[in-house]
C-alpha cells in the first residue's frame, strides 16, 4: 500500500469528509492508479515483439516505482512532469538490467550470438528512450542525474568482479542495484534514506523478489549464506529511522513482506 501524507493533508485541509483511514484508502486507490498508468506505459515502450522472440522482456520493479514517485511528490524541487521523470528512471533501469544479461550468455551457436547482439542493442535502445523523454518534457536537469548514476553503476559492476572479499563485492553490488534511485534521492533531498534504499534492493535480490545476474558473482550462492545476509540487511533497515514517513513506510513495508515471504518458504 502506498499513500502520500502530503496528499492526505491537502484533502483534509480542503474539508474532505470521512475518517483518516477512509481517506487513506482513497489515496491508496489513487496511487495504485498512478502506478498502473506508469506500468502500462513502461511496457508499451519496452515491448518489441521481434526482440522478445530471443530475449525476455524487461521487468519493472513496482517498489522502485513507488519510492521514486514518493520522492518526486514530496521533494521541494521544481518538477514539471513527475510521471516522465519516474518513467525515465525505470527505462534506464531496464537498460542496465538488460545489459547485465550479456555477461552470462553463451555464444557457441549462431542463435546464441544473435541473442547476445540483440541484448546489447535492446539495452542501448532502452537507455536512449530516457534521454528523449526528458528532453521532450523539459526535465533536462535529470539527464545529468541519470548519466552520473549510469557511470557509477558501470564502475561498480567492474568492482564487483575485482573485489577481494564478499563484503566488498556486496557493497559494490548494492550500488549496481540502487544507484539510479539513490542518485535521485540525493538530488531530491532524501540522502538520509540512501542506506535503507540500498539494503532494500539487496534484500529483494537475496529473497528472489528481483532477478539479478550479478548476485552470484557478488555473494555466496548457498541458501544459508543468503538467508543470513538477508536477515542482516533487514535488521539494519529496521534500525534506520527515516525523516520522511511515507518513504520510510514503503521501505519498511516491502522489507517486512520480503522477510515474511522468506520465512514462509522455509
Amino acid at each position: 500500500m502506498i499513500y502520500y501524507t502530503s496528499w492526505l493533508e491537502s484533502l483534509l485541509n480542503k474539508g474532505a469528509t470521512g475518517s483518516l483511514e477512509e481517506i487513506r484508502m482513497t489515496a491508496t486507490y489513487d496511487n495504485v492508479h498512478i502506478i498502473h498508468k506508469l506500468t502500462t506505459e513502461f511496457y508499451q515502450r519496452v515491448r518489441e515483439p521481434y526482440v522478445q522472440r530471443f530475449i525476455p522482456e524487461p521487468v519493472m520493479n513496482p517498489t522502485q516505482a513507488g519510492i521514486i514517485l514518493t520522492m518526486l511528490d514530496r521533494s521541494g524541487a521544481e518538477i514539471n512532469d513527475r510521471h516522465s521523470v519516474a518513467l525515465s528512471a525505470l527505462l534506464v533501469q531496464a537498460a542496465m538490467d538488460t545489459h547485465d544479461r550479456i555477461g552470462i550468455m553463451e555464444t557457441t551457436s549462431e542463435i546464441e550470438r544473435k541473442q547476445r547482439q540483440l541484448t546489447v542493442l535492446a539495452g542501448d535502445y532502452f537507455s536512449s528512450l530516457y534521454y528523449g523523454l526528458l528532453a521532450e518534457c523539459g526535465e533536462g536537469k535529470f539527464i545529468k542525474v541519470f548519466s552520473r548514476a549510469i557511470q557509477e553503476i558501470n564502475e561498480a559492476k567492474m568492482r564487483v568482479t575485482e573485489a577481494d572479499s564478499e563484503s566488498e563485492a556486496m557493497e559494490h553490488f548494492m550500488i549496481v542495484r540502487s544507484a539510479l534511485t539513490t542518485h535521485l534521492a540525493a538530488f531530491l533531498g532524501f540522502a538520509s534514506s540512501i542506506p535503507s534504499i540500498r539494503r532494500l534492493y539487496l534484500l529483494q535480490c537475496l529473497t528472489g523478489r528481483e532477478e539479478s545476474f550479478m548476485l552470484n558473482t557478488a555473494v555466496n550462492q548457498s541458501a544459508s549464506s543468503r538467508k543470513s545476509l538477508a536477515q542482516q540487511a533487514y535488521g539494519l533497515i529496521k534500525e534506520e529511522g527515516q525523516e520522511d514517513f511515507p518513504l520510510y513506510h514503503i521501505i519498511q513495508q516491502e522489507a517486512d513482506m520480503l522477510m515474511a515471504s522468506m520465512r514462509t518458504g522455509e
